[in-house]
């Protein structure tokens, strides 16, 4: 089984693929077609090929086997990417495309990439945190140019190591799922200039002076570099 929780909602897909939600629907966050609260878990829909979610504070991201890309929920800064800002209660594919292999959703606003490594955003944008250089809402997904930081390495991450609290205000810490050592982790920019450093295996990093914004972290272990996305607020 693999659980993603929102703000006040929470998704389950089981060992079959399906998925299932449950909590607080006033958006329409659970995808059952209603806006009314859930205290069990609730099957939503008949689809077994359900690999991927991630909750938001009102919204769902959900990612078929398919590769294709769904949302439902709130959508009042355009982060359900469907070109509008109205909300949804039912699961909503984004675009025709087939080829998405990673979400993210955040507070207000999401992230999606692509097989081909693309980073595409989506949502509210009033401290950046869309990486597009601009603190312009987008309601449709919009590419963020990360060529010098070989977001191909997130992939390798993803069930490695883990960040938290993500967004981060004070203190950003670091989990690390193996057995791996960490000799160095290293805070970067979208532009790819290095913000942060921090050697040897301690993992808990002052980001308190960083400017809002969305940063990448970089993990060094064992000759391997591995990366994953933050926000500071």
């Amino acid at each position: 089984m693999t659980i993603s929780g929102g703000d006040s909602h929470t998704l389950a897909l089981q060992t079959d693929s399906t998925l299932w939600t449950w909590g607080y629907n006033g958006s329409g966050q659970l995808g059952d077609g209603t806006n009314l609260s859930k205290i069990y878990p609730n099957k939503i829909g008949s689809a077994d090929n359900w690999k991927y979610i991630s909750g938001g504070a009102g919204s769902t991201m959900a990612l078929k086997s398919n590769g294709t890309l769904w949302v439902t929920g709130q959508n009042q800064n355009g982060n359900l990417g469907d070109g509008t800002t109205i909300d949804k209660n039912v699961l909503t594919q984004i675009g025709i495309g087939s080829n998405w292999r990673l979400i993210a959703a955040g507070e207000l606003h999401s992230e999606a990439m692509q097989n081909d490594g693309n980073l595409w955003s989506f949502g509210n944008n009033f401290s950046g945190q869309l990486g597009d250089g601009s603190n312009v809402n987008k309601s449709i997904p919009v590419l963020v140019n990360c060529s010098s930081v070989g977001l191909e390495e997130l992939m390798l991450s993803e069930n490695l190591f883990s960040i938290f609290p993500n967004p981060a205000n004070e203190l950003l810490y670091v989990k690390n799922e193996t057995s791996q050592s960490l000799v160095n982790i290293v805070v970067i920019d979208i532009s790819g200039r290095l913000i942060l450093e921090q050697p040897n295996n301690i993992t808990e990093l002052n980001v308190r002076n960083l400017q809002p914004g969305m940063y990448f972290i970089q993990f060094l272990s064992e000759g391997k570099k591995y990366q994953k996305k933050f926000i500071k607020q």
